[in-house]
């Protein structure tokens, strides 16, 4: 029987557009996405591990930058980032009636600590139903790493067989089923949880 429910973040409760928010700091779409592929996309990757000094990776994407955006670059690491998530419309009554059903809510996410820290207290709509949350730039490991999902059960005490894991991406789900406890993979909202109800007898209403 499932009685905790894992949530992935990105992807799955928020979106994450940085596309949109370079372009509302005025540049054009070309722009935007050559800026992000350039300068961010590359190494993005190392704010989500934590290891790398926070202010090195910022340096390592300006350095990056085409020339004539190095100053909106600038601008974006230092004020505009905290702009680049949403919480969906569906994930706060999502986690909300999941908790008033008698589950646990968990996340286990790759996030920027940093970045973590000012939209759990700013931007997440979905906040006050989690019980407990693992981030990969607090613990310095990310999925698919094992010890990242190991780190879960053992914080919080979870037992594999009693845990369902919902993630965007497919090596996120095979990690957490190999790990032992159920995953599934994030299409939709309503096919996702159509798939919770038919598969594992979650009551999402």
């Amino acid at each position: 029987m499932i009685k905790n429910i894992v949530f992935d973040i990105g992807g799955v409760l928020v979106d994450f557009h940085p596309i949109k928010t370079l372009m509302d700091m005025g540049l054009s779409q070309e722009q935007a996405e050559e800026l992000n592929q350039k300068a961010f996309a590359p190494i993005w990757d190392e704010l989500d591990r934590g290891v790398m000094n926070r202010e090195d990776v910022f340096a390592q994407m300006i350095k990056n930058t085409p020339v004539n955006m190095k100053k909106t670059a600038e601008q974006f690491l230092t004020n505009e980032i905290f702009k680049t998530v949403t919480s969906r419309q569906y994930s706060a009554d999502w986690l909300k009636n999941l908790k008033k059903n008698g589950y646990k809510i968990y996340l286990l996410t790759n996030y920027p600590d940093f970045m973590f820290e000012y939209h759990w207290k700013n931007t997440f709509s979905f906040s006050d139903s989690v019980d407990g949350k693992i981030v990969s730039g607090i613990e310095k490991v990310m999925k698919p790493d094992h010890r990242i999902y190991e780190r879960l059960l053992e914080e919080y005490g979870l037992v594999p067989s009693e845990s369902l894991f919902i993630d965007d991406r497919e090596e996120n789900v095979t990690a957490a089923q190999q790990t032992g406890i159920s995953a599934i993979r994030f299409t939709a909202y309503e096919e996702v949880k159509s798939l919770m109800q038919e598969k594992f007898k979650i009551s999402v209403f």
